[in-house]
Formats: C-alpha cells, sequence, structure tokens
C-alpha cells in the first residue's frame, strides 16, 4: 500500500517521519462490517448513540458553547454545487 502525503507535511520534515513512525506501531485493524472479532467490545446501537452523545456534550463544553437547540430541518447550511466557488 502506498503511504499518502498530507499536505501539512514537508518532505524531509524530521518531525513528521518521527510522528508518522510512532503512529506505525498503534494497534488497528481493519475489518469489514459485520466480520466482528471476539475480544472487541461491542455495543447495542443505543450504546454507541450514548457514547456519541458524551462525546458531543465534552466537545461543546470544551469550545466553552451552549449546545444548539435546533432540529436537523432548521440547521444552518450554506449549500454549494459542484463547481461553484463559495461567496463570501
Amino acid at each position: 500500500m502506498d503511504r499518502v502525503t498530507l499536505p501539512t507535511e514537508v518532505p524531509g520534515d524530521v518531525e513528521a517521519a518521527a510522528r508518522r513512525a510512532a503512529r506505525a506501531a498503534w494497534p488497528v485493524r481493519v475489518a469489514k462490517l459485520g466480520d466482528q472479532v471476539a475480544d472487541e467490545p461491542v455495543g447495542s446501537p443505543e450504546a454507541c448513540l450514548g457514547a456519541m452523545w458524551e462525546l458531543v456534550v465534552q466537545a461543546w463544553t470544551l469550545a466553552g458553547k451552549p449546545i444548539p437547540e435546533y432540529d436537523r430541518a432548521n440547521m444552518p447550511i450554506r449549500k454549494f454545487r459542484r463547481g461553484e466557488e463559495p461567496a463570501e
């Protein structure tokens, strides 16, 4: 597999090489959806959503902002069509 160079990396950057080497030792497993390994904790969809909500609360708290109360239909968005330049 070819290594992907991120735009933030500068060729010859010693720190980037050290970070890359450290990541190479991370315990990562790639598996197809549904191929669950017995030693991995697997929760119900409800448990996964509960864990996600905890992360959301922590992120908004860390940002020092209140959690938005709008529903999905009223989310503030900016829509761009392919090839259009975003308006400033």
